[in-house]
């Protein structure tokens, strides 16, 4: 339900690579495309890559990437699986939702009181903010499986 919200996607990935192979893989990419992506690994097979590109970089305590990669390494069947869940930025998917509801609130409530409204703009902009929530999402996605040659395995 969660991930409905957050407009998140879960994968899962094989690979052939041992664990420490993926995780030089996963370094060697962050710093190959330190343009684009940022990211971090930690001792227990766990990383979090995100985009670059900032978004409301003077406000504390706010997400500023648009879109986050976590992942972690499991050896499940004599194979190595990579678990990823990939989400956009909180308030992308938030206003993606919360504006066009307001819209349809504030048009419901104005023909109920005969009051003209401009409810259109709430709608448009929030099924915009869904539309580029899901792009930066997706296209951090493909960043990641073209960078480290993987293919999906199915959705956990």
């Amino acid at each position: 339900m969660m991930d409905l919200i957050f407009n998140a996607r879960r994968y899962c990935y094989k690979s052939s690579l041992d664990k420490e192979a993926i995780v030089n893989e996963i370094k060697k990419m962050i710093a190959e495309n330190s343009r684009e992506m940022s990211g971090k690994i930690k001792e227990n097979y766990e990383f979090k890559i995100n985009s670059k590109w900032q978004i409301g970089a003077l406000i504390r305590n706010f997400e500023t990437s648009p879109a986050y990669l976590i992942g972690k390494i499991v050896e499940e069947d004599k194979q190595n699986k990579i678990y990823v869940a990939i989400r956009p930025n909180f308030i992308f998917a938030i206003l993606g939702y919360a504006l066009p509801l307001a819209g349809l609130l504030e048009f419901y409530f104005c023909t109920i009181l005969c009051v003209t409204a401009k409810y259109l703009p709430f709608v448009i902009i929030g099924v915009l903010f869904f539309f580029l929530g899901n792009y930066l999402r997706n296209n951090l996605k493909k960043s990641f499986e073209k960078k480290l040659g993987m293919f999906k395995e199915n959705t956990p």
